[in-house]
């Protein structure tokens, strides 16, 4: 099942006074026992994809929170306008007020477990395939040695050098993956790279001791 940060500022009336309270906390969402289909919406330009559910009870824990009888609630997912970034399952959740038109806003979406990032994916790949969308697996090489492009530190390298050391990153990246989870533990992640850069020049030095 997934995981649904929730963390916005909430108003509601009651006898005409207007109060405000602050939410935060994760809910739990199971995608895959939601019955989805996709559904191209938007232009060419501003184009997304509507994931439609004859049922929402399997998001109960979020309507909790916002009641479909005060607000429409739509799963969109996003699709880039960038051919050289490849598309893989990344959903929002469109909120907006039926009354004043307001929209709840959500910095993040959901991080999908591994079972329903796979399950979005066989609808995706179903529904919408010109697409073409990433397996887990390669979704989590990708975002790991696209973060590792940003590294402060990328400038002690070559090129080729550093990305080299990126792809070796990434081709261990069950060592930091969160369990169950499409994600990743950066902090693990750089410890990794630091353990391959620490063997490799270790293996080069006693190579060279032995020389001597």
């Amino acid at each position: 099942m997934s995981i649904f940060h929730v963390k916005c500022e909430k108003t509601i009336t009651v006898d005409g006074v207007e109060y405000s309270t602050d939410i935060e906390k994760d809910i739990i969402i199971n995608f895959a026992d939601a019955g989805l289909r996709a559904k191209e919406c938007g232009d060419e330009k501003n184009r997304e994809i509507e994931l439609i559910s004859e049922s929402y009870d399997f998001l109960h824990e979020l309507t909790d929170i916002f009641p479909l009888s005060e607000y429409d609630i739509k799963i969109m997912q996003f699709v880039s306008r960038y051919k050289h970034l490849k598309n893989h399952p990344s959903i929002h959740f469109d909120i907006q007020n039926k009354k004043t038109g307001e929209e709840v806003y959500f910095a993040d979406g959901p991080v999908l477990s591994d079972k329903d990032y796979d399950y979005i994916r066989d609808i995706l790949m179903r529904d919408v395939p010109r697409y073409g969308w990433q397996t887990a697996k390669n979704y989590l090489r990708s975002s790991i040695e696209r973060c590792m492009g940003d590294d402060e530190n990328s400038d002690l390298f070559t090129d080729d050098a550093w990305n080299f050391l990126t792809r070796m990153t990434s081709a261990r990246y069950m060592e930091y993956k969160t369990d169950g989870y499409v994600d990743y533990d950066f902090d693990l992640m750089k410890d990794v790279t630091r353990k391959i850069l620490e063997d490799a020049l270790r293996d080069f030095a006693e190579s060279g001791e032995e020389d001597e």
